[in-house]
């Protein structure tokens, strides 16, 4: 082999060599690609935030322990910028059981795991809050405010109105209804109820007084259910009937509430809104009540209730308690007083007439 040959055969070996080594790079780079963007590449997650998690129907709102399915979800991660689905992951845990507290299940993608909310959680106010206002969105939960405007939210009134047990049945599908109704045009009637005779207690007799009826209603899969008092005080403002108006233009409002105990409690409800027209209680009583008004001829002096507001919203009630009506067990307790002592009056006379004879 000649000299020439010799160089000619290195020559093309080098030329081989390098035209190796540059499909090598060119391979193992497109196989370093396809390697990140394949669930062999899980290698590429460091953390539970390239992984996300989103269930198609929401998060379940069963209160019962259920097992949340792989189908039910749907996993992406991002990697260099790049999110891609996949459905190699593995649950961990997929168990919910919200009453025992337990609301999330954990998956598994590579060597990172991610916990996630998975059922409600109704003793968290604001995921609460979420779902009822979901419903009431829909339509599943509905309000007739007949002349009555809801300062509070409606999921406060809800939550204020309804037992643990009502917020799981509504939870779990049941219907839910609110009717907060004003009933100014059965003056006599309401006069004549516990709480009307009352409130007569503490007027003055010059001065004049309009009876209404202030009720909530819960209507639970058609169950109607008479709200007396709520666990919190809500705002509520209604227009002052126009035959009032034409009489007066100052009122307050004394209502009368009766107590789990059978005693009557009687207190005024100051107007916090400063229109002329209108009317803002906060209370968390529903009862009989009674606009208040001086009469024309009458002085503010001569008023027994306090007619001044303040002109703004409170976080709690704004009645004023006057005082605690004699209840039927007192009165009976008066009636057996007054014969104890009709009796000793009766022995003193006897042994008078003794002593005498």
């Amino acid at each position: 082999m000649n000299k020439r040959t010799y160089k000619g055969i290195i020559g093309r070996l080098k030329a081989l060599i390098g035209l190796v080594l540059m499909l090598s790079f060119v391979v193992h780079f497109n196989m370093s690609r396809a390697y990140a963007d394949t669930p062999s590449g899980y290698d590429k997650l460091t953390s539970s935030d390239q992984i996300s998690v989103v269930f198609k129907d929401g998060i379940s709102t069963n209160l019962e322990v259920r097992a949340i399915l792989p189908k039910n979800l749907i996993v992406s991660y991002t990697i260099n910028g790049k999110t891609t689905t996949t459905t190699d992951f593995v649950m961990v845990d997929d168990i919910v059981a919200p009453l025992k507290g337990d609301y999330t299940i954990t998956i598994k993608l590579g060597s990172v795991t991610k916990v996630v909310v998975a059922a409600l959680n109704i003793s968290n106010s604001e995921s609460l809050d979420l779902y009822l206002n979901d419903q009431i969105e829909n339509g599943n939960i509905k309000f007739q405010l007949d002349g009555i405007t809801l300062n509070t939210t409606e999921t406060d009134l809800i939550k204020y109105a309804l037992t643990e047990d009502e917020i799981q049945k509504v939870l779990e599908g049941s219907s839910l209804s609110f009717l907060i109704e004003i009933d100014t045009d059965n003056d006599e009637i309401n006069r004549e109820t516990a709480g009307g005779k009352a409130i007569q207690e503490l007027i003055n007799g010059n001065n004049k007084a309009s009876y209404f009826k202030l009720s909530l209603i819960k209507v639970i899969d058609g169950e109607k259910i008479y709200v007396n008092e709520l666990t919190k005080a809500i705002s509520i403002t209604f227009d002052l009937p126009k035959t009032l108006l034409e009489k007066s233009s100052n009122f307050s409002i004394l209502a009368s509430h009766t107590l789990e105990d059978g005693t009557i409690e009687t207190f005024e409800l100051k107007d916090m809104d400063s229109e002329n027209e209108t009317y803002t209680i906060v209370t968390s009583k529903f009862c009989t009540m009674a606009f208040v008004y001086e009469d024309s001829e009458l002085t503010s002096s001569d008023l027994v209730v306090d007619n001044s507001s303040n002109n703004t919203y409170a976080n709690v009630t704004n009645e004023i308690t006057y005082n605690v009506p004699v209840t039927f067990d007192n009165k009976l307790d008066f009636h057996l007083l007054l014969a104890v002592s009709f009796i000793s009056l009766l022995v003193v006379i006897i042994k008078s007439k003794a002593r005498l004879s």
